[in-house]
């Protein structure tokens, strides 16, 4: 997307996180749904699962480095990093990046694509259900329902299945690579259409044909008004064939009763 800036090399601190251990792993849930805001029997799910995984770096997103749970419970869990803020377009573009766990929201989905980063997606609200579907087809990230974030052993299984399998690397590295080698930017098809759009203002020939029909016209309601109304027809003229079969065989029914008697 054009809204995706251009990554710049990380700083000493956060390239030195990068290396700590052969994995590293990034998590965050966006500015509105703050992990900082989770139930604590969320949070203490999210880190028992994440200290299953030594030789692994979390670096989450957390907004308050103060508050308890950070000073007394994650502080004791060696691999999990959490920080207020992090530069996650750049942690984004390093290759060092093993997995994104991430909610889904429509800016990161392009940064994912963008970038080639395999990812862990936890809807939560709104298009971001969509916007992870997406990728998920793709084959570069998978699903996770938020109902399974209070579930150790779950969030524990996807998180190793994405770790041990390789194939969502390459698939996202096809998709990174085919953004990069697109005939032209999005950038530079926005100017074109921009100056397209001054040179030759509104156009007649480029406005669809459906902008000239009426509502009932363009949702096809006539047709659907008069399907109805065959159906109708149908249906009272079987109604009264059925009623007239009734009636004459009740009418011999009867005829035979009087004659036995």
């Amino acid at each position: 997307g054009i809204t995706v800036g251009e990554a710049k090399p990380l700083s000493d601190y956060w390239s030195a996180l990068m290396s700590l251990r052969p994995r590293t792993v990034l998590v965050s849930f966006g500015s509105i749904a703050k992990s900082v805001l989770m139930k604590h029997s969320r949070k203490t799910t999210i880190l028992e699962a994440f200290a299953s995984f030594p030789d692994t770096t979390f670096i989450w997103k957390y907004e308050n480095s103060s508050d308890a749970f950070s000073t007394l419970e994650a502080a004791n869990v060696p691999n999990v990093v959490l920080t207020e803020w992090m530069p996650q377009l750049d942690i984004l573009a390093d290759r060092r990046l093993t997995l994104f766990i991430s909610h889904g929201g429509m800016a990161s989905c392009h940064e994912i694509a963008k970038f080639g980063v395999p990812s862990l997606l936890v809807p939560i609200f709104g298009d971001q259900s969509g916007n992870a579907g997406v990728l998920a087809n793709t084959g570069m990230a998978e699903l996770f329902s938020k109902f399974d974030m209070s579930s150790t052993k779950k969030l524990r299984t996807a998180i190793g299945k994405m770790l041990g399998d390789q194939s969502y690397k390459e698939e996202a590295s096809r998709i990174r690579d085919q953004i990069a080698s697109q005939p032209s930017s999005t950038s530079e098809r926005l100017v074109k259409n921009v100056e397209f759009a001054a040179r030759f203002g509104p156009s007649k020939s480029l406005r669809p044909l459906a902008l000239q029909l009426s509502n009932i016209q363009l949702y096809g309601i006539d047709l659907i008004l008069i399907g109805s109304a065959i159906l109708a027809g149908l249906v009272l003229s079987l109604s009264t064939v059925f009623r007239v079969i009734r009636g004459i065989l009740s009418s011999i029914r009867i005829k035979k009763v009087q004659k036995v008697e």
